[in-house]
């Protein structure tokens, strides 16, 4: 017995087989960081960026997602610390500074949040 495939269906079921098989790259201790604080998981969130940053001390998001996460336990100092190094490694990302604006005026440091 003899099985007659066409060559355009075959390729068709072969690039849908492999399709289903491609597996996503895992995501990155940063992107972690975002959904465990999107999640409410501050301490978490705090984890996966502090880890990242031992990985890439470049990673400006990472300091931003701890500063956040650091902001949402009150801890506004350690906050400002992790933005002001967000905006020493990527001077040109605006949200370093609004962050950091932020938790100056939570503390009631008016001056200094407006000077972002």
């Amino acid at each position: 017995m003899k099985l007659a495939v066409s060559l355009p269906w075959l390729i068709t079921f072969v690039a849908l087989a492999l399709a289903g098989c491609q597996q996503k790259d895992p995501l990155t201790l940063t992107e972690l960081a975002n959904e465990a604080f999107l999640d409410s998981k501050w301490d978490q969130a705090s984890d996966f960026s502090s880890q990242a940053i031992e990985q890439d001390q470049a990673d400006s998001g990472a300091y931003i997602w701890r500063g956040r996460s650091w902001m949402a336990k009150k801890e506004l100092e350690q906050a400002i610390k992790d933005f002001s190094q967000a905006i020493e490694i990527n001077p040109l990302d605006c949200e370093g500074y609004y962050m950091r604006s932020e938790a100056y005026k939570v503390l009631g440091k008016e001056e200094l949040a407006r000077a972002d």
